[in-house]
């Protein structure tokens, strides 16, 4: 699922082939990011492209946990609690979307700090 939006909201797609990770991890916005969650949705804003992007519910909560400091199991689980949804489907739609936002230069593994650019 392209998690990163231009247009409109983002639609999370829960899949049946469960990923795998090895330990939680901690992200961090890059520098240059900035958010608001607006009528519980997302607006990210990327000063260095003077990009936006917009998250659907589900999609906001979760940068909002995870730039929050929580990590990537904590999210998980607050996740599948919070909108009722089975902590495998969760984690596995947590996973790529962390790596769509990382693509997408909003977010980078906390324990990086080369990786703000």
């Amino acid at each position: 699922a392209d998690v990163l939006n231009r247009a409109g909201p983002l639609d999370l797609a829960l899949r049946a082939e469960p990923m795998t990770t090895a330990q939680p991890t901690t992200y961090r916005l890059r520098s240059d990011v900035r958010f608001r969650i607006v009528a519980g949705e997302a607006v990210i804003l990327r000063q260095s492209d003077a990009e936006v992007l917009t998250l659907n519910r589900v999609g906001s909560r979760m940068l909002e946990l995870l730039a929050g400091g929580e990590d990537s199991d904590q999210v998980g689980a607050k996740i599948a609690k919070e909108f009722g949804a089975d902590p495998r489907e969760v984690r596995d739609d947590l996973q790529e979307f962390v790596q769509e936002l990382e693509q997408g230069g909003v977010l980078h593994r906390a324990d990086n700090v080369e990786d703000d650019s």
